[in-house]
């Protein structure tokens, strides 16, 4: 019955039969037999089902998780697309219509375009076969026959010798199978060859092993199983990483008022369109510079359809561009931001706050978002506005270049028998908390186009993100501060919103995005304490009226001296917490000692040398 009851389904469109991966009833004089099944028509939630053997019971419970709430995203990977034919469809599909009069119809034509898009993508792609598992050594397998045959036998029976077989069967499984995996990954190394693109694929995978993301323990204390209970999770932690930071002492709603109050009557005043337009040719340059398997964002258009796109649809973008633009406006669709977790190295992955999300932002929004930026970075060069200590998203600057410069600097103290002190910030969560009122009132004082301001204003609100797990994305949470992740505009933003940090004669300035270091030279170790408390006390000051937070324990203060003994100093306080003295610091990723020696720097490296090549 059951057999025909599978072929009767199987003739009806829509339907879907799951099935666990084990038996349900344990007979005790025929085969053990799977008599629970699932028939889904038409349910859109992803969906699986499992056996629970905790009972004593013949008849086993199955359960069955629909993860409501959610969609799987489309996965490219399953799919093999011909990009000819992708073209060749293009060719033939009109783009949405020119009439834009309003921003529903700004939203309208870029959701229309999107259909259109994928449209052809879904017509022109097929799904990917793959080779089926190799099978185990036969040996392996007859055990594993052996080893489910006690186990029947200890569940019909309970007679502890078949359990004592069944365990010990099953870890002679789990030791063989061992071995057989490591020679067999050992062979496929061997097989391995410098000319052909096999040597690298394998490395790549080896640098970048996966690791599943293990039950989560949220908020309730309730243990999230499921892809979606997962994502929601983590979205609720992440959360609060988007909202502006709510310490007392930025608490002052008076100011926040005023500023928000400039903020919206510049935002509804008007302006005069002096922004340059934008050319097919600049869309056309851009998209050509994109890295075709960069991951796309929820709206799944990604750089390689875009790099595919016809001559006439690159027009159309162009022509939306420009409406947008005039229309001061940033569409909604593109302000939802895809979070991948990535597990942080060494830490309880149990536990939400242990994953570092990584966005992933609409391939087209980076197309609008590269025009705007060229507008931006234009104006800031042409008014010289970024401070020249800070070497951050900067063309021809590096971390080197940095490095250079504060080493140099602590060198000419060694040779005028100075010593070299330097204050090393911690900014909490940098890019993430940023004030958006705040950031567009600096804009407004640097004299930036009306124009511009208005479209970064319509860019930084009404944002959101969504956790993706396993395909499966969680409902959308708010970003209330901040720089988006992963967006071209937000490391200029940055070094905009911080470019005004306190500058004074004592003190050297050494800023790379968020890696600050303050240093100050003097032949009297206390004058250099003095000096840098100062500069503190103009930081803390500049730090409140900004809403910048800074983790004064993970600061650090370090003396550079070839002096062979050093007073006992006082330490410095950054809102009356201490800053810790170290005599070693690791400042964009090289290890400073007080010496300037490099020792340990260099030591980390040969250890690091000696892991890879064992």
């Amino acid at each position: 019955y059951g057999r025909k009851l599978f072929n009767y389904l199987q003739g009806i469109n829509g339907i879907n039969v799951l099935a666990p991966h084990s038996p349900t009833h344990i007979n005790l004089h025929a085969w053990d037999t799977v008599i629970d099944l699932a028939i889904l028509k038409r349910i859109p939630f992803h969906s699986h089902i499992r056996v629970k053997n905790d009972l004593n019971s013949d008849h086993l419970p199955v359960i069955l998780t629909l993860d409501t709430g959610s969609f799987p995203i489309y996965s490219p990977e399953h799919f093999s697309t011909n990009r000819e034919n992708f073209r060749h469809i293009l060719s033939f599909k009109p783009p949405p219509p020119c009439k834009i009069t309003s921003n529903d119809d700004a939203e309208n034509a870029v959701g229309c375009l999107s259909k259109i898009l994928k449209e052809a993508l879904a017509e022109a792609s097929t799904q990917k076969f793959y080779d089926p598992p190799e099978k185990l050594p036969i040996g392996i397998r007859d055990k594993i026959h052996l080893r489910n045959y006690f186990r029947r036998q200890w569940q019909r029976t309970r007679d502890p010798e078949f359990r004592r077989e069944f365990y010990r069967i099953k870890d002679e499984i789990a030791a063989e199978t061992k071995q057989h995996l490591i020679q067999k990954r050992a062979d496929q190394i061997a097989s391995l060859t410098p000319d052909s693109r096999s040597l690298w694929r394998r490395s790549k995978l080896l640098r970048k092993p996966y690791s599943p993301i293990p039950p989560l323990r949220g908020e309730t204390g309730h243990p999230a199983l499921a892809p979606i209970e997962k994502a929601e999770v983590l979205a609720d932690s992440l959360r609060k990483q988007f909202e502006p930071n709510t310490d007392p002492i930025f608490d002052n709603p008076i100011v926040s008022g005023k500023v928000h109050e400039v903020v919206e009557s510049f935002a509804n005043s008007p302006h005069i369109n002096n922004l340059s337009s934008v050319t097919a040719s600049e869309v056309y340059d851009f998209i050509k510079t994109l890295k075709p398997n960069k991951s796309p964002g929820l709206d799944q258009i990604s750089n390689r359809m875009l790099k595919n796109l016809p001559l006439k649809f690159i027009l159309y973008i162009t022509f939306l561009m420009n409406v947008l633009m005039q229309n001061c406006y940033f569409p909604n669709c593109w302000k939802t931001a895809v979070v991948v977790p990535i597990p942080k190295p060494n830490s309880d992955l149990s536990l939400p706050q242990n994953y570092r999300p990584i966005s992933l932002l609409s391939c087209l929004s980076k197309v609008f978002e590269s025009v705007l930026l060229r507008r931006l970075n234009q104006f800031l060069d042409d008014n010289n506005i970024i401070i020249s200590e800070q070497f951050g998203f900067r063309k021809k600057l590096s971390t080197n270049h940095q490095l250079v410069r504060v080493t140099e600097l602590i060198h000419d103290g060694f040779e005028k028998s100075e010593t070299t002190g330097a204050l090393f910030l911690d900014i909490a969560k940098a890019f993430d908390k940023i004030w958006h009122d705040g950031l567009l009132l600096k804009l407004m004082r640097l004299g930036v186009s009306a124009q511009l301001i208005k479209i970064l204003r319509s860019y930084l609100t009404s944002r959101n993100f969504q956790v993706r797990v396993n395909h499966i994305i969680s409902s959308p949470r708010p970003i209330l501060s901040g720089c988006a992740q992963g967006s071209l505009l937000s490391p200029t933003l940055f070094n905009i919103y911080v470019n005004d940090i306190p500058k004074t004669r004592s003190c050297h300035l050494a800023i790379f995005a968020d890696d600050t270091a303050i240093l100050t030279k003097h032949k009297d170790p206390h004058t250099i304490i003095t000096r840098l408390q100062h500069y503190i006390s103009q930081l803390q000051l500049w730090l409140t009226d900004w809403k910048i937070k800074v983790n004064p324990n993970k600061c650090a203060c370090l003396l550079f001296s070839k002096k062979h003994y050093i007073p006992p100093l006082p330490n410095l306080h950054i809102f009356g917490q201490p800053v810790p003295r170290l005599h070693e610091y690791k400042y964009l990723r090289l290890h400073l000692d007080p010496k300037l020696s490099f020792n340990i720097h260099i030591n980390n490296a040969i250890q690091k040398a000696t892991i890879v090549s064992t």
